[in-house]
């Protein structure tokens, strides 16, 4: 059996790429397989805006990960290197998961858009899909709050369940 593996990089592939990289750099020869698995924030919904408002609490967990001090330097534009230093500067650690922090509030819709996978369901389904040729086998989705977003967040997960899955499992 594999060696499941997880990375919380987003979504963006070339991120993941880099990752994988990483992964097999540091595999040695001989050692048994690995399965790499990605924690990924997804939100279904017909309106990339309001999609991106509904998983803007989980990027700015994610994103503080990725920019902490002692992270794993990468090869990333400056504009992300700077939404990764001032998400890790104001952190509002008590916060810590809510839409309304100043660190999420703070993350462009461009970077949540390429951090996470957002928008209709085809467009979910292609960004996984483009995400699982890299190599990725296993996705841990991370969706919306029920807590922040009630009914929507409710939504968006049936639609995950009802859309997006159906597909990935027949492709």
């Amino acid at each position: 059996p594999k060696a499941p593996v997880g990375f919380a990089v987003g979504a963006d592939p070339d991120r993941v790429r880099w990752a994988l990289d990483q992964l097999a750099a540091a595999t040695p020869a001989g050692r048994a397989p690995v399965s790499p698995g990605l924690y990924i924030n997804v939100c279904v919904h017909d309106d990339i805006a309001v999609a991106t408002e509904m998983v803007r609490p989980g990027v700015g967990i994610f994103s503080h990960f990725s920019g902490m001090r002692g992270a794993v330097p990468y090869d990333i534009s400056d504009a992300d290197r700077a939404v990764f230093e001032a998400v890790e500067s104001g952190y509002d650690q008590p916060r810590h998961g809510r839409g309304d922090a100043a660190h999420a509030q703070a993350l462009p819709q461009d970077f949540i858009e390429r951090f996470a996978i957002v928008g209709p369901a085809q467009r979910c389904i292609a960004r996984l899909q483009e995400l699982a040729a890299l190599g990725i086998e296993r996705f841990f989705v991370i969706g919306p709050r029920p807590d922040q977003f009630g009914k929507q967040a409710e939504m968006a997960s049936e639609r995950f369940a009802r859309e997006v899955i159906p597909a990935l499992r027949s492709s």
